[in-house]
């Protein structure tokens, strides 16, 4: 009795998915066949609709007006359309009909003899009389309605790598009435979060590179919107931190927090931003290093290895970092700014730091890391050009490299996990 209860309730959902699919079948040849040409006593316009072959949703509704000789071309997808905002009402000698986007979203391609014009927010045509325009209105909510009911899922894949080769594929060029956007997607290969965006133009004279973790993105912010003639894809920075390595022409810029990336149509951007939101919510479920484990030794070597030589454009900086030989809580940090000649050295116990001493920042094209002595005491000991003078505060400089391929949280933590694990030695220890 189970099993035939079950049987008849597949039965029935097959056949009202059958009858919905014939109902929007219905209805779309509603549309093709009473959207037609209208006389004004001003012009003519001929109208006509269709749908994609692929994908149903995609209405397009073509009108060329005869005394002017333009056609405007409005196409739109009905999972975008709000139904309850389909009406029709008199426009002089004729009855036009509107249907507005959902949130009053500028969705609605509009092209002009062959040309992107701009996007809209609702697309517009006309009926010769009240009882037609009911018909193609009540047609075309129904539409609407099934595309709400049954929406047409965006397929992503849940694997990093398969997300990591689509985006690959989904950032493209980008021909806006032959102004060309040339754009490119790449991923490191010794860590995949670390991600570059190459904008250029037809010419290649205006490369431009954006370089990020992925991780640092937030993903509930990366929504498409359309501009004018473009569409645009955000890649906002969580918290609004200028997290984004940025350069021109070969020469490092300063960082930012914000990127737009192009694209074709508002479908493709569409599964373009379901790729990105996956690609971001995996990055961030991964296991990071946990460099609490690391053991003190561990972190000074991680640390003897990242901080070192550092160039920025014309600007060159050597780091040296290494622990006193007689007293391995007393750190030593040397920095000679190449293009000016000064040699600056710095040697402070780290008793003297907070419980957790480090932050990083980035400030125009620089990144750093800062340890700030805990209650802003001058204890650290600084030669400059070996002329003695105390200070509160130190800055390890980064680039590129560095801040990407390093992770300057994780670099940090390195030095709060070296830190934290002498602090009971430390409190009794000054230099």
């Amino acid at each position: 009795m189970k099993n035939l209860l079950l049987a008849i309730s597949g039965i029935i959902m097959l056949t009202a998915v059958n009858i919905s699919a014939q109902e929007l079948e219905e209805n779309l040849s509603i549309l093709k066949e009473n959207t037609e040409t209208v006389k004004s006593k001003r012009t003519d316009y001929q109208q006509t609709f269709s749908h994609d072959p692929a994908n149903h949703y995609l209405l397009s509704v073509s009108i060329t007006d005869t005394r002017r000789g333009n056609e405007t071309v409005q196409t739109v997808n009905a999972i975008d359309l709000n139904s309850y905002l389909i009406k029709f009402q008199p426009k002089g000698d004729l009855m036009e009909i509107t249907a507005s986007v959902n949130g009053g979203k500028d969705l609605v391609k509009i092209t002009e003899n062959g040309e992107i014009k701009n996007y809209d927010d609702e697309v517009l045509f006309y009926a010769p009389g009240i009882e037609e325009a009911r018909k193609l209105t009540d047609a075309l909510k129904k539409i609407v309605e099934h595309a709400n009911n049954n929406p047409f899922a965006v397929a992503v894949s849940n694997e990093k790598q398969v997300l990591l080769n689509e985006i690959a594929g989904s950032v493209k060029d980008v021909n806006i009435n032959n102004n060309i956007y040339v754009q490119s997607f790449s991923y490191g290969g010794n860590s995949n979060n670390i991600v570059t965006f190459e904008l250029n133009n037809a010419s290649g004279d205006n490369v431009e590179h954006y370089s990020m973790n992925i991780s640092d993105l937030n993903l509930h912010k990366i929504d498409f919107f359309t501009k004018r003639t473009d569409i645009l894809i955000p890649l906002p920075v969580k918290g609004d931190k200028s997290l984004i390595a940025y350069t021109k022409n070969g020469e490092i810029g300063n960082y930012t927090n914000k990127l737009e990336i192009r694209s074709p149509s508002i479908e493709e951007a569409r599964l373009l931003e379901a790729q990105l939101e996956a690609l971001v919510a995996i990055a961030e479920k991964e296991e990071a290093v946990d460099y609490s484990t690391y053991s003190a030794d561990q972190c000074v070597a991680i640390l003897a290895e990242k901080i070192g030589e550092v160039v920025i454009n014309q600007d060159a900086y050597r780091q040296e970092f290494k622990i006193d030989p007689e007293n391995d809580l007393i750190f030593i940090y040397s920095l000679e700014d190449v293009s000016k000649g000064n040699r600056y050295e710095h040697i402070v116990n780290a008793a003297d730091f907070g419980s957790t001493p480090v932050n990083f920042n980035t400030s125009r094209n620089s990144i750093f890391v800062e340890l700030k002595i805990s209650g802003d005491r001058d204890l650290i000991r600084v030669l400059e050009n070996a002329e003695k003078k105390v200070t509160r505060k130190i800055y390890l400089f980064g680039f590129l490299t560095l801040i990407l391929h390093v992770r300057f949280p994780e670099f940090s933590i390195t030095l709060i996990s070296w830190h934290s694990k002498r602090w009971k030695e430390l409190q009794h220890l000054k230099i």
